[in-house]
């Protein structure tokens, strides 16, 4: 990376799926301690492996991680993605990456959607051409002034100047 380099970065809880999917593990392990232990220990089996799944459900929930990068550098932006387990690193993939010469234009997405509870949800996407795109709370909320996601909006609005545009969908 040169100097002219400039990066954003959010890290987010990447373990949900992980959690899930051991979560899943709490019906077979219950079973399983039904099956083998004699009757008067089922109970204290069960719920020891049931009370393992669950630990081990909510250590993975913290110990996964997820960063995610906008790299905007002198030839392109690049948005790149990386998962760490316990602190260790693995590999990091470049989800997109678009070329300036290619930003010509640029939007803002805004959309709303009913509520089953009454109201509007609003859901908002800064879209870069050939399909690439950031969804809004990745880099910060709309609603705050000093977000990255305001300002790397500033920067594309600097950038493409009156090819960006903003958009309503209902």
């Amino acid at each position: 990376m040169s100097d002219e380099t400039t990066v954003f970065v959010h890290r987010m809880s990447g373990g949900g799926c992980y959690s899930l999917i051991l979560l899943m593990l709490v019906f077979p392990v219950m079973a399983l301690g039904q099956l083998l232990a004699p009757e008067a220990y089922a109970p204290m089996i069960t719920l020891g492996g049931v009370g393992t799944v669950l630990g081990l459900a909510v250590v993975v929930w913290f110990a996964v991680r997820v960063q995610m990068r906008l790299e905007i550098g002198p030839a392109s932006v690049r948005l790149v993605e990386r998962e760490s387990v316990l602190g260790i690193r693995r590999s990091e993939q470049v989800l997109w990456d678009c070329p300036l010469s290619e930003l010509t234009h640029a939007k803002e997405v805004h959309t709303r959607t009913p509520s089953s509870r009454g109201g509007w949800n609003h859901g908002y996407a800064l879209h870069f051409p050939g399909k690439r795109e950031i969804r809004g709370g990745l880099f910060g909320s709309r609603d705050d002034p000093n977000s990255d996601y305001n300002r790397i909006k500033a920067w594309l609005r600097e950038r493409v100047g009156d090819r960006f545009t903003t958009e309503e969908k209902l």
